[in-house]
């Protein structure tokens, strides 16, 4: 929580472990001997770099374990950032990660993180059909230099531990707090289990926390990688995330993330699932007249592009905004 072991802006991090430790401001501000003002404009950004004491104060609130002096390597951690442009920040810093291949084999260990990637699917994925006589060294040799880069003043073996090589195949070994897909995955696990147990307020605060650690398309600057089946899924994941913090939004009457679903919406434009929700939510806050122009701009995309015609999810919500049954406006 001192900002070296994260490299997300202070304020989103703050706003994840809060709504984590399903604290609201007041209840933090309170734990820590801060103003509820004081929280508030650090979750706004407003205070970019707290001093170290109140960063220290926070993360005691919540439970989070102080860094320790007596740890060197503290200040050297590594963060990775695949929900976006592939980046690489080691105590705080961002690193350059090289020639193009070898931020290829990074982000796609990145992209299946503690699990084993056979060798040849890294060649596959480097060179297609052409790969040269020489793939494997090339390989081992972009592996070596990203222990380098990972961990520039750890010991060899400490290296090898973190960037592993088990027969013909690397693992990554990261945890949560060092990789942003995977604090995605354990927000949206997390909201999934509060809406299962019918805590919608819970639900949206994870979805949201979790929406948030998205910078763009996944790996959105690693060429090599676009297109892939786990940039793929990844997408759809945000997808899938957005639409039911819209419907958490919806159920506990907050403020529906109309801004967040067109960003989206404008990024998938034939996603009809997604479309519905924008509908429900832009008719939920008295704009009936911009819903049913989304489902006319998605319907005319259906048919030039595929030739098809809207199906159940968008029709049916088509017919609840004019029947004045969309999401409602948050009260008050």
């Amino acid at each position: 929580m001192d900002g070296t072991h994260l490299d997300l802006r202070f304020a989103d991090v703050l706003r994840t472990y809060r709504t984590t430790a399903r604290l609201s401001q007041r209840e933090l501000a309170d734990r820590a001997g801060l103003s509820v003002g004081a929280v508030r404009d650090l979750e706004q950004g407003r205070r970019r770099t707290p001093r170290r004491s109140t960063a220290r104060r926070l993360g005691a609130a919540l439970g989070l374990p102080a860094p320790s002096s007596a740890d060197p390597g503290a200040a050297r951690r590594f963060v990775l950032r695949v929900l976006g442009p592939l980046e690489l920040r080691v105590g705080g810093r961002p690193v350059r990660l090289g020639p193009p291949r070898q931020r290829a084999v990074l982000g796609l260990l990145a992209l299946n993180p503690n699990t084993l990637v056979h060798r040849e699917e890294i060649i596959d994925r480097l060179w297609a059909r052409a790969a040269p006589a020489t793939a494997v060294h090339l390989v081992q040799a972009y592996v070596s230099r990203l222990r380098g880069l990972l961990l520039p003043d750890a010991p060899p073996e400490r290296r090898r531990s973190v960037l592993e090589s088990t027969g013909a195949s690397y693992r990554l070994r990261i945890r949560a707090d060092g990789l942003d897909l995977l604090r995605f995955g354990r927000l949206t696990e997390q909201a999934r289990t509060a809406a299962g147990a019918g805590n919608h307020q819970l639900a949206g605060e994870r979805y949201e926390a979790a929406l948030r650690l998205w910078r763009g398309t996944p790996l959105a600057d690693v060429d090599l990688l676009r297109g892939s089946a786990p940039v793929a899924t990844l997408v759809e994941q945000r997808v899938a995330a957005a639409i039911r913090y819209a419907e958490a939004a919806a159920r506990t009457g907050r403020h529906q993330p109309v801004p967040q679903l067109r960003l989206l919406a404008d990024a998938e434009p034939l996603h009809e699932a997604l479309h519905a929700r924008l509908m429900l939510a832009l008719a939920g806050g008295g704009q009936q007249a911009a819903a049913l122009r989304v489902y006319g701009e998605i319907s005319a995309r259906l048919s030039d592009q595929l030739g098809l015609t809207p199906g159940p999810e968008l029709t049916d919500a088509r017919l609840r905004v004019l029947r004045g049954a969309a999401d409602p406006p948050p009260p008050g």
